[in-house]
């Protein structure tokens, strides 16, 4: 037996005597620690299990005792949580979370204002303390419904869907026929990237509810994040047939026009949402992206009054921040805008809670798996399906633009960026489960190459190529190298600031870039790119094809002419005329593709070179 299982058996067996000694503070925390290294390890998920019990069974009884008692005439509790029902409903979280808060005051042990009182606040954005209230509204009362899918909804906004799942199933048990359970239960699965049950429990919530708009529209959401924009839309129409004043409809109408290329229309849509709602700031967000706008345009000011509001949620600030830091942008207002983008940044970054330490220790892992001696020879399958491109790099480098070149050959379908190899070569790194901190194995690469496989068959890709684009793939070049040796490698380079300024700009929609919020953070994330890059070069001789994009957009034809040849096609010469290709994308790339090569793009961090000092000393290093 090794050290390390020792360790934690030692670890366990000190919770254990820690639980029965009554001590259950430190057997909770020593439980924690082994789930942190370990979260799926049985033994101390059933132990954490078996004090949360004893600790919830002191904590009701507690509260019990705090309850006043009802006096006579009108309950004030309930009274209050009539009044916050009201005002949630009507749309005044703020008013709601305060009568919430008087209801529980005058009953402490309301399971229904504790519950209640979740809802406003994850409305408001104050997550944490949503997920905290659902907690104590589950320990008054087990069997309450709505306090397991408040919980639920909390979590996968604290981006933990897992859990999330299993609070939900708690929901469906006590009240099976609540269809928005169902609907929460879709979009933890979306997180996940289980796509197709998410669908399925789309479905079971239509048949529940099928004249629900919220319902429809959530799944067109759905649908267009998944890439099938003609399904969306019609899922959409359905949602707007039934509310056509609803601007979430309006707002997701104008996402898919956007990715299909018709900015004129969904700009419309955009603007239309707003109308409806003014302070609705994902639609004020997009329309910043589907239009430029000039130094005197209303649309900044009624953007500036709403980030002056004390009550706007961190969410919406964030929208606001990086949609006005845009609008800035195109009116040559480089210092306010610097400022906006900034400070959408500093709340993401808040947001995110994320360490540059966790990224180090996970190049360091990767590059553990792949030692000099290469990795192990895995017996040769037969490639089912198609054989896929794999383009990557550092995000905002030029990876939507090679997916379109590609993607203009009559063999070859754009994917998009797709998670599947993220999620594969993630499980056989450790990051779910037991760690891998040595060699990769030849049992764990053909996981990887069937997991992937299996995936990419469930898109029905009738073309014999596919391009997988997802930037961040060069963190597991040495999986896709060793996994699937039909598999071609394309890795786009880019200026070093100006990849870095493009990234600090964007609104990421993912959960997976908290290097991008601060220039320090991303000028040495950048330097672990980089080094990374070198590494796979030397590992992997041959493999992967370097493209510069600056060199592309002055040498199209010859780079192009490279590109098709690297990924075993022949040459054809709609890879010229790639903004004539007329396909969805769904990337802040979506305008840059559907119009001719251009150049200089590179150049536009000069007009913000007076603040980007962290950030170019960080690359320096």
């Amino acid at each position: 037996m090794t050290g390390k299982p020792q360790s934690i058996d030692r670890t366990l067996s000190r919770a254990k005597t820690h639980a029965r000694k009554g001590d259950l503070a430190e057997a909770e925390a020593l439980y924690r620690d082994v789930l942190a290294r370990f979260p799926q390890n049985q033994r101390a998920l059933s132990g954490l299990r078996e004090i949360t019990s004893e600790v919830l069974d002191h904590k009701r009884s507690a509260l019990k005792r705090r309850a006043r008692p009802t006096a006579e005439g009108p309950d004030p509790a309930r009274s209050a949580c009539i009044r916050g029902q009201k005002l949630l409903a009507g749309g005044d979280a703020a008013g709601a979370e305060a009568a919430y808060a008087e209801a529980i005051a005058a009953d402490p042990a309301c399971a229904e204002a504790h519950g209640g009182r979740s809802a406003a606040l994850r409305q408001l954005g104050r997550t944490a303390e949503a997920a905290d209230c659902a907690r104590q509204a589950i320990l008054l009362k087990p069997s309450l419904p709505m306090a397991h899918v408040n919980l639920g909804c909390a979590l996968v906004a604290l981006d933990q869907p897992q859990d999330a799942l299993t609070s939900f199933a708690a929901a469906m048990k006590l009240n099976p026929d609540y269809a928005e359970t169902y609907v929460n239960t879709a979009e933890a699965l979306m997180m996940l990237g289980k796509h197709e049950e998410a669908l399925s429990s789309y479905d079971i919530a239509l048949k529940l509810s099928p004249e629900a708009p919220e319902i429809h529209n959530k799944l067109g959401a759905a649908l267009y994040a998944m890439g099938r924009h003609a399904e969306a839309l019609v899922a959409l129409e359905a949602a707007r047939s039934r509310a056509p004043e609803a601007s979430a409809v309006q707002n997701n109408i104008g996402a898919v026009l956007g990715a299909m290329g018709d900015r004129k229309s969904a700009a419309g849509h955009f603007a239309r949402a707003i109308a409806l709602r003014p302070d609705y700031a994902e639609a004020h967000f997009n329309l910043c992206n589907h239009r430029k706008h000039e130094a005197n345009d209303p649309h900044l000011d009624e953007m500036r009054a709403l980030l002056a509001r004390k009550d706007l949620p961190a969410l919406d600030r964030i929208f606001l921040d990086f949609g006005l830091g845009k609008a800035l942008e195109d009116a040559g207002l480089w210092e306010e805008s610097f400022a906006r983008y900034q400070e959408g940044n500093r709340l993401r970054k808040r947001e995110s809670g994320y360490s540059f330490r966790t990224d180090l220790a996970l190049f360091s892992r990767i590059r553990a798996a792949f030692p000099e001696a290469g990795p192990p020879a895995i017996p040769e399958r037969p490639g089912d399906g198609p054989r896929p491109v794999f383009v990557l790099g550092m995000p905002r480098s030029g990876t939507s633009l090679i997916e379109q070149i590609l993607a203009s050959h009559g063999s070859v379908h754009g994917a998009g960026e797709l998670e599947f190899m993220a999620r594969a070569a993630g499980r056989a790194l450790g990051l779910e489960g037991a760690s891998l901190d040595g060699p990769v194995t030849a049992e764990q690469l053909c996981l990887v190459r069937d997991e992937y496989r299996a995936e990419l068959a469930k898109l029905g890709i009738a073309r014999p190529v596919v391009v997988d684009k997802m930037p961040l793939n060069f963190r597991f070049v040495g999986f896709i190298a060793a996994a699937l040796p039909e598999a071609r490698i394309i890795h786009v380079e880019r200026d070093p600031v100006a990849t870095c300024w493009s990234i600090f700009k964007h609104r990421f929609t993912s959960r997976g870039n908290g290097y991008a919020y601060d220039l320090e953070d991303l000028g040495r994330y950048f330097r672990l790119y980089r080094a990374l890059m070198a590494f796979w070069h030397q590992r992997f001789p041959g493999r992967i094809l370097d493209v510069n994009y600056e060199h592309l957009t002055e040498n199209q034809e010859a780079d192009s002419r490279r590109m098709i040849a690297h990924a075993g096609l022949d040459w054809e010469d709609a890879c010229l005329d790639f903004h004539q290709t007329r396909r969805a994308v769904m990337t802040a790339s979506a305008a840059q593709v559907r119009r001719k090569m251009y150049r200089g793009s590179s150049e536009a961090w000069h007009n913000y070179e007076p603040w980007l000092g962290p950030l170019r000393a960080a690359l320096a290093d």
